[in-house]
C-alpha cells in the first residue's frame, strides 16, 4: 500500500491507498480541498477539525439528497402503480371472458 500526501487548506496530510488508487484518491482530496476553501470564504476562519467535519457534513448531505432521488426515480408513482394495476385487472377480465365465452360454446 502506497503512501499518499494530500493538502487540505494548506496543510500536508500522508494517507495510506490501495496500489493503483493514487490518482483517484489525489482527485478525492482535491475536490475536499476546493470544498473546504470555499466554505470558509462563507463562514470565515476555523480551526482544522470544525472544517473537516463541517465539509463532511456538506458531503454527507448531498450524499443523502443523491440517494433519496435515487430512490424516488426508482420508485413507481401512486398513479403509476395505479396504472399497472388496472392494466392488470384488465387483462385478468380478458381472460375470464374469455372462459365465459368458451363454455358457453361447448
Amino acid at each position: 500500500m502506497p503512501d499518499l500526501d494530500i493538502v487540505i487548506n494548506g496543510k500536508p496530510y500522508t494517507i495510506r491507498c490501495n496500489d493503483g488508487e493514487e490518482a483517484h484518491v489525489s482527485a478525492l482530496a482535491d475536490e475536499l480541498d476546493a470544498r473546504a476553501k470555499r466554505l470558509l470564504r462563507g463562514v470565515g476562519p476555523v480551526d482544522e477539525a470544525r472544517l473537516l467535519v463541517m465539509v463532511a457534513l456538506i458531503l454527507a448531505d448531498e450524499l443523502q439528497d443523491a440517494r433519496s432521488a435515487q430512490a424516488s426515480a426508482a420508485a413507481p408513482t401512486a398513479a403509476q402503480g395505479a396504472d399497472d394495476l388496472a392494466r392488470a385487472i384488465d387483462a385478468v377480465a380478458a381472460r375470464i371472458e374469455a372462459v365465459a365465452a368458451r363454455l358457453r360454446a361447448a
